[in-house]
């Protein structure tokens, strides 16, 4: 093949429209010996073209087998799993779809009735102490019928049993609090946090 020739193939070729035929053309012209000056840094391109074909993948890239199936795999599990599917569908329309049945007016009086409490009377009502600020100005309070002004040691006793009881609430509330506390350091050996966390 002459210069103009091989010209007008690699133009063609650098489009995409040369066939396979015309390729072959241009890879052995470059692969002979009487390859024009003027084309010759074209032949490196083409030689690797040739050579590409002869490379082999690593073995590591090769495509993975399949594993051989197990025996006894029938697929029970999927079958199990798509009949429990179906068994909670249908459960789950059919108790929503249940008419609510109203209750029996006598039940509900038998319940109330057992569960009413008799509230005390406001004479048998623990009494609230009040207590205020000190402030520059006295400012006149009026008494309530319902308070009754307790004798300071009577005062004092209220207080320190309200007192004990918050304590032991509290105390309660932080027992609890470690218990979970220890509860928590023993999945922090197995829970990773992030770097910096």
């Amino acid at each position: 093949m002459n210069y103009e020739q091989v010209s007008k193939l690699l133009e063609r070729y650098w489009e995409g429209a040369t066939s396979l035929a015309e390729e072959q053309q241009l890879k052995a012209y470059f692969q002979g010996t009487e390859i024009d000056e003027r084309l010759v840094v074209y032949q490196p391109l083409f030689q690797a073209i040739v050579a590409s074909k002869t490379i082999e993948a690593p073995k590591h890239l090769e495509t993975p087998r399949m594993l051989p199936r197990r025996e006894g795999s029938n697929g029970l599990f999927r079958k199990l799993l798509a009949a429990a599917t179906l068994t909670g569908l249908v459960a789950g329309t059919w108790w929503f779809n249940q008419p609510v049945v109203p209750a029996v007016p006598e039940a509900i009086e038998t319940v109330a009735q057992e569960q009413v409490q008799v509230l005390p009377s406001p004479q048998e009502v623990p009494v609230i102490v009040e207590a205020a600020l000190p402030t520059k100005k006295r400012v006149q309070v009026r008494r309530r019928p319902s308070q009754v002004e307790l004798p300071p040691e009577e005062a004092a006793a209220i207080i320190k049993s309200a007192l004990a009881l918050v304590s032991s609430k509290m105390k309660r509330g932080q027992l609890d609090a470690e218990k979970k506390l220890d509860k928590i350091k023993v999945l922090d050996q197995f829970i990773k946090y992030p770097a910096g966390g």
